[in-house]
């Protein structure tokens, strides 16, 4: 099981926000935020931009580490806090760092889940403006005060919707949009999904059927409709929420999907499940009853098992399980493989991919269709890492 540890970089490297573990000090001079679960619109693709081209062989330098915990939740940066989920004891934490690697707070959010999988969180916290949301791994949707982690309200998913506990603990993370948290319930009795009231905590809507999965929701605008991608685990559907909560499209698949789905050119959606599973492009459009949604290409090139793919000018970057693949979007035809990280998690910025294996290597690599170009490496743990 990892244990989390979290990393920045000398000013001098100028390196991206990695969602998995890291920020580049940018962030920390007014730089852009990393503040919630695949960084700013959830894409995994960040808008820093003069980074540093390769890293010296030794990799870059540590500024600071700090043991906190087991778990599989990411960490986010929002101003000049840094933000982790993780799980000590008996129970679950979020605690904020500041710039230099020291503990300004931690506050309890729940029950510490355990199992021969791994113990901890796995839900990755979002910070909107003074208040952090997270999901604790035994199903406590919590509201704390970002500068103080003083508990706003707290909510039981199981006691509130009648959720039972999946097998590998509640996983899903949360997103915030306006005065509404978003995020997969469930609930049994049309409450798969709710939105609850970012300052109270109560409930706005439930919607859908369903028993609680392993996916987090995206937010997109389509066609002028704002609407939340949902590719819940255990249905075998791709479905789009309105903000009011009705359901605007739905289109059967696969069951046991866990990465994030993805949007491609402002109309498609890209979705990835591992047991060969493999990737579907939906295009959505609009007919006279209504929205229509077109399967373009499905395959089996792109199995994303725990982590999403990214998207750079039309390419899209991803493990197909164990070996990092990419695929032209349009098509999903293969454009190179890279093999030998085993399974992991990346992040882009500046044309460039970062990628930490769930080895413990971090890489940088050139995010071009021509050819795998790896620019830097550094071993990081010695932990299986799976944020």
């Amino acid at each position: 099981m990892t244990v989390l540890r979290l990393r920045s970089f000398r000013p001098c490297l100028s390196l991206a926000l990695l969602a998995a573990l890291a920020t580049a000090p940018a962030a920390f001079a007014g730089g852009a935020d990393w503040p919630q679960f695949r960084g700013p619109d959830r894409s995994g693709v960040g808008t820093s931009t003069g980074l540093a081209a390769s890293w010296p062989d030794a990799g870059p330098a540590e500024c600071w580490r700090a043991e906190i915990g087991s778990g599989y939740a990411g960490v986010v940066v929002a101003g000049e806090r840094v933000y982790g989920a993780f799980g000590t004891g008996e129970q679950d934490f979020v605690a904020a760092f500041d710039h230099q690697g020291q503990e300004v707070w931690r506050t309890a959010i729940g029950a510490k889940f355990t199992n021969e999988f791994g113990d901890g969180p796995r839900s990755t916290p979002v910070v909107d403006g003074d208040r952090l949301y997270t999901l604790s791994s035994t199903g406590d949707m919590v509201a704390l005060n970002a500068a103080d982690g003083e508990l706003v309200w707290q909510v039981s998913l199981p006691e509130r919707f009648g959720t039972r506990d999946p097998r590998f603990g509640y996983s899903t993370s949360p997103l915030v949009d306006g005065d509404q948290v978003i995020l997969e319930t469930g609930g049994g009795d049309g409450k798969a999904f709710a939105a609850l009231n970012t300052a109270t905590g109560a409930t706005l809507w439930t919607a859908g059927d369903g028993a609680a999965g392993y996916s987090s929701p995206l937010q997109v605008e389509i066609g002028g409709v704002p609407q939340y991608i949902f590719l819940p685990s255990a249905q075998g559907k791709i479905l789009a929420v309105a903000r009011d909560g009705a359901i605007l499209w739905s289109f059967d698949w696969e069951s046991g999907a866990i990465a994030m789905p993805l949007l491609v050119d402002g109309d498609k959606i890209f979705a990835s499940a591992s047991s060969d599973v493999g990737g579907v492009l939906l295009q959505v459009g609009e007919g006279q009853d209504g929205p229509t949604v077109t399967e373009l290409w499905a395959n089996r090139e792109m199995k994303n098992h725990f982590s999403s793919s990214v998207l750079v000018d039309g390419t899209l970057y991803g493990f197909d399980g164990a070996t990092l693949k990419a695929l032209d979007a349009a098509s999903g035809e293969r454009r190179w493989v890279k093999r030998g990280l085993g399974k992991g998690s990346r992040a882009a910025a500046d044309g460039k991919l970062f990628v930490l294996s769930d080895r413990g290597k971090l890489v940088m690599a050139e995010a071009t269709p021509e050819a795998y170009r790896e620019t830097g490496s550094l071993q990081l743990f010695d932990d299986k890492t799976w944020t």
